[in-house]
């Protein structure tokens, strides 16, 4: 789980935090329809939200790191 946050984040510590986040979220579920991807997806997510987080908390603007447009293709 910690990989996947570190690709993401870039950051040891980030990826710790992120990851020790995603396993007491997952230890309070009961069942699991595909358990493989749950961890992906928790993992996925909570470092998504803090990537956001922390966007806001520097820029003080709206998100803009999805919008950008495509290159066009000649």
């Amino acid at each position: 789980m910690t990989a996947i946050a570190t690709r993401v984040l870039g950051t040891n510590a980030d990826a710790d935090d992120v990851a020790q986040e995603a396993w007491l979220r997952l230890s309070r579920v009961e069942t699991v329809e595909d358990p493989p991807a749950l961890p992906t997806t928790a993992i996925t997510r909570l470092c998504l939200d803090l990537m956001r987080r922390r966007q806001i908390r520097t820029s003080g603007a709206s998100l803009t790191c999805c919008t950008s447009a495509a290159p066009q293709r000649a």
